[in-house]
């Protein structure tokens, strides 16, 4: 027996030494007898060889702790990795491709762990260099038998779907909790926000949160306390289903459907707000269905094709606001402050008249005296009047609020509005706050410039009147004020968003940073770093063969630097992060030159859209994207029936600031008539269809106020279409 045990040990190892080492990831320590192990899942290409250089242990160690090595190793089965008390590292060897991004996430630490015990790391890391990896301190625990300890490692929660959500009456596996990656700016109040979790209990779950937010650490979010949606497809043969593996990303079913991610979570909506659970069922859209229609069609002069339809059954809802009628007023007092420039309005169609024009006036003579002396400063009005430029805009705006009160007023709601000339002056904003009247009100709209803001909003806070922000996306007042509410979101949210829209919907492409000059002070800047920090941290780039991730250099690079780096058979979607109007109109008048023989894409913010030296043809050649919280479609009937109704009125075409007036004002006044006083606490819950806005407000932080956080995907074709492609509403589920 002993000779055979040698040739079966020698046949393992020197088997083992065909196929490559490969480290693993610590998966749980336990204590068993006094000694400390590490329960480690087999995988398939490892061997006993890869797992003692991984571990740093002799084999006869690893045999002796797990007998049944004798007979092999079996991909799925836990074996135990002894460990002394002292080891508190394992050494990783830096593999092709690799980045500090994805050894992070591969042994689940924090960017800021991996660089403080490998300093070097920060300079960057090569293929075949050695790094430090602390192992996690993690409680002793009893060891029970290998079946038992499998099952801990592997047990999902079972729920009953009610009859009235699931006919089918399957059951739907999930586990009691799913991981979260932390990323750069996040707060635990948006942690608090995304999930629905007090802070006590994010931290009681997660006490690595007590030292703040770590990037690039994950941490697990209950899901119990999550909405929970049944999906059901109205055609189950246009759908696969996939049922969720332990450590499956939505990058790797993705990937492996050959789907969007935005795909995957219209029809499985509750992907919007959390990551996947181990053991969930989820509807994949089949695209073979559609390419069969499209072969069966060719012929056809209409070609209709599947619509994926899925009808979606929601279960512990948060409950919404409802309406009381103890709560509501019959009659409504709306502020609405905005610098109208009145005076000089009155005085700019004021002609001034000469003594001449003066006794060549008939109906002037008629009435003159003969010796007395002409008036002085005298002067007749203007045919075709003309409005001061300075004001032209806000009155466009409160037309617009005329009309949205004027149409409400037609439902059944009494209101009053009182409009107050604010002549861009924080004197006169702070005489106004000094009526008694303005005590009285129940919406203040306005001032609209941050600069004047700040008195009002201090009035609005100490009265607990609502207060709304209708231009500026500057400004922080809503940190402060509870009843102030911005409807321009910050630039900040906009770059973070549309990271995430990046990652998300262009994951699988050939994305490229296309550097003009030195962006790294630009606030640009963090539109790159979190996508290239998500992008990283998914593990995707690990697993593909190409390189995906670029970042170009134009100035030194050119043309030519640009045409190495483009793929022949992936869409090339570019991120220019810049503000300079040259140095963006260079680059996408490069874009386009390359779009005529290349699959190109940009994406950027809705700033671009307003340069003037960039020919709008060159935006639609280059299939210019972005997110914006504004839109005016003008193909729809309601845009239409709008600017009918306005001309009639107002004898001039409405502007984008008709549609923000009309739009804002008829939202918070619905609001005011739906819930009365209780408005403010119910606003996350309040959505309405507007001609251009997409308004969904979240509270910014405990104490403070609402931004709105809606917005639209906007897509510029090569036909020279620009189309809304959709609302893109993250996190929608838990505030509808």
């Amino acid at each position: 027996m002993q000779h055979k045990f040698f040739l079966l040990l020698l046949f393992l190892i020197t088997g083992s030494l065909l196929l490559p080492a490969q480290n693993t990831v610590p998966e749980q320590r336990v204590s068993i007898e006094g000694k400390t192990y590490i329960l480690h899942l087999i995988r398939e290409d490892e061997t006993i060889f890869s797992l003692c250089q991984s571990y740093k242990i002799e084999q006869k160690e690893l045999v002796a702790a797990n007998p049944d090595l004798l007979f092999g190793l079996k991909p799925g089965n836990i074996i135990k990795i002894p460990v002394t008390q002292d080891t508190g590292f394992i050494e990783h060897k830096v593999k092709r491709k690799q980045t500090v991004f994805s050894i992070a996430r591969q042994y689940k630490i924090t960017l800021e762990e991996l660089y403080r015990f490998n300093p070097s790391a920060k300079r960057g890391i090569k293929r075949g260099q050695i790094l430090r990896i602390p192992m996690p301190a993690m409680p002793a625990i009893p060891a029970p038998p290998q079946k038992e300890t499998e099952q801990v490692i592997t047990a999902t929660d079972i729920r009953e779907i009610p009859d009235r959500h699931q006919p089918s009456e399957r059951l739907k596996p999930r586990t009691k909790y799913f991981y979260h990656q932390l990323e750069s700016g996040e707060t635990l109040f948006d942690l608090e926000k995304r999930y629905g979790l007090s802070r006590d209990s994010l931290l009681a779950i997660n006490p690595v949160l007590e030292k703040g937010i770590l990037p690039g650490a994950t941490i697990l979010v209950p899901s119990g306390q999550l909405p929970v949606v049944f999906s059901e497809p109205v055609n189950e043969n246009e759908f696969t289903r996939h049922t969720v593996q332990a450590d499956e990303n939505i990058y790797d079913v993705a990937t492996a459907y050959h789907v969007k991610i935005s795909e995957l979570k219209n029809v499985n909506p509750e992907l919007e707000y959390r990551e996947l659970l181990a053991g969930e069922e989820l509807l994949i859209p089949d695209k073979s269905v559609r390419v069969k229609v499209l072969a069966e069609n060719l012929t056809d002069t209409l070609l209709t094709m599947p619509s994926y339809e899925v009808k979606h059954h929601y279960q512990e809802m948060p409950e919404p606001c409802q309406t009381d009628p103890f709560n509501k007023k019959e009659s409504y007092r709306i502020a609405v402050m905005l610098p109208l420039f009145l005076d000089a309005n009155d005085t700019i169609n004021r002609i001034p008249l000469t003594d001449k024009e003066l006794l060549a006036d008939s109906v002037f003579m008629s009435t003159y005296r003969q010796g007395t002396p002409l008036p002085k400063d005298t002067f007749k009005i203007r045919s075709e009047k003309i409005i001061d430029p300075r004001s032209e805009n806000f009155m466009h705006l409160y037309e617009g609020i005329l009309m949205a009160a004027d149409s409400l007023r037609k439902q059944g709601m009494e209101s009053e509005l009182y409009v107050f000339d604010t002549n861009r002056n924080s004197l006169v904003i702070d005489s106004l706050l000094q009526l008694d009247i303005f005590r009285k009100m129940d919406l203040i709209i306005g001032p609209v410039y941050p600069n004047l803001q700040r008195s009002v909003s201090a009035f609005s806070a100490e009265n607990h009147i609502p207060m709304v922000s209708p231009l500026s996306l500057a400004g922080s007042f809503e940190h402060d004020n509870p009843y102030y509410f911005k409807v321009n979101p910050n630039k900040d949210f906009l770059i973070r968003e549309t990271a995430h829209w990046i990652t998300d919907e262009f994951f699988d492409k050939n994305l490229i940073v296309l550097k003009m000059g030195n962006y790294q002070y630009l606030p640009e800047a963090k539109l790159v770093d979190l996508c290239r920090e998500k992008l990283y941290s998914t593990g995707y780039y690990d697993q593909c063969r190409d390189v995906l991730y670029h970042e170009c250099d134009f100035e030194t690079e050119g043309i030519w630097g640009l045409q190495r780096i483009l793929s022949s058979d992936r869409e090339n979607v570019f991120i220019i992060p810049a503000v300079n109007e040259g140095q963006i109109s260079v680059a996408v008048t490069n874009l386009n030159t390359l779009a005529e023989q290349n699959h190109v894409r940009l994406v950027g913010l809705s700033g671009f859209k307003g340069y003037q030296s960039i020919q709008a043809e060159y935006f639609h050649q280059v299939q210019l994207q972005y997110l914006t919280h504004y839109f005016v479609d003008y193909d729809s009937i309601p845009v239409n029936q709008f600017i009918a109704t306005f001309k009639k009125q107002f004898a001039t075409e409405p502007n984008e600031f008709s549609f923000q007036g009309f739009d804002l004002a008829y939202y918070f006044m619905s609001a005011l008539q739906k819930y009365g006083k209780d408005m403010v606490h119910c606003i996350p819950d309040f959505r309405i269809k507007l001609n251009q806005l997409n308004l969904h407000f979240q509270k910014v932080s405990p104490t403070g106020g609402y931004m709105n956080c809606g917005l639209f995907k906007i897509g510029y074709g090569k036909d020279f279409s620009i189309k809304n492609e959709g609302l893109y509403n993250p996190n929608y589920l838990l505030h509808n």
